[in-house]
């Protein structure tokens, strides 16, 4: 009796090991998706805030330099400053571009229906329980699971089913030939895992960006989160402006000590 009792523990912990495995996988999936529907409504808003906003940062290093400088008496180099400042700013440049690219993407997205992605779930879920690394240990070591492995996680990124269906056979015939269709896998320290998989879906779907979710759902917050961006855009433009009135201010205080007469066109 106790043998049987122990058994059954133990396959009740492999499924649900299982279920939470292809469960975080899921909803990591539906973070991308969901991820992309908010930089389809947001996108470009947000990418205006930060250029706004890089330019304000770029016009705080100016004066922090010249600032400096001035205070010391000494000669403002504005080519110097220029350089060290453009080198500063190559992070948020680069951040830039690539929410540019992310805005360009996010609208060129297609959206699958309701029940493409139900059917993508369904089929992955089939073939995760048999070929999942993390399930069957034997997928990093064969390079044809392995290729099929790879091939099944870009299907289902893709929403791609009439591949999902074509990989699902190839999997079940190479199971098969190897032997290993309805074998169970033993998983070292699995109570271990099982908490681990459980805090990480907590985590997922406690931050950004599943929590977009609620957002991209109702259209009356979209609404509130696009009002919230213009403000912050114009907030930003409104500190802009006055960091060039302090230009200005220590470009007549350079010049009174004859130094930094030329910065500003910089």
């Amino acid at each position: 009796m106790d043998i049987i009792e122990v058994k059954s523990k133990k396959d009740r912990d492999y499924e649900r090991y299982e279920y939470l495995l292809i469960k975080k996988e899921s909803l990591l999936k539906d973070s991308a998706s969901i991820l992309v529907a908010y930089i389809k409504e947001f996108g470009e808003l947000l990418t205006e805030s930060f250029k706004e906003k890089i330019e304000c940062i770029k016009l705080k290093k100016h004066i922090g330099y010249i600032q400096a400088i001035i205070n010391k008496g000494q000669t403002v180099d504005i080519e110097a400053i220029s350089k060290i400042v453009e080198n500063e700013m190559e992070d948020y440049y680069q951040e830039l571009q690539e929410m540019i690219q992310d805005s360009k993407n996010a609208q060129e997205s297609t959206k699958s229906t309701k029940a493409t992605v139900l059917k993508v779930k369904r089929l992955y879920r089939e073939i995760a329980k048999k070929l999942h690394p993390d399930i069957n240990p034997r997928t990093k070591d064969d390079e044809r699971l392995s290729e099929l492995w790879y091939r099944v996680c870009i299907a289902y990124r893709e929403n791609n089913i009439k591949t999902l269906d074509e990989l699902k056979f190839l999997v079940d015939k190479e199971l098969a030939n190897g032997g290993l269709g309805n074998e169970k896998i033993t998983i070292p320290d699995i109570k271990e895992k099982i908490t681990d998989l459980e805090n990480e879906i907590d985590h997922i779907v406690n931050t950004d960006p599943y929590r977009y979710k609620d957002i991209i759902s109702d259209s009356n917050l979209i609404k509130e989160k696009k009002a919230e961006i213009i403000e912050e855009i114009k907030k930003y433009v409104e500190y802009k402006k006055s960091l060039k009135d302090i230009l200005e201010e220590l470009k007549n205080e350079g010049n009174e000590g004859e130094a930094g007469i030329n910065w500003l066109r910089n």
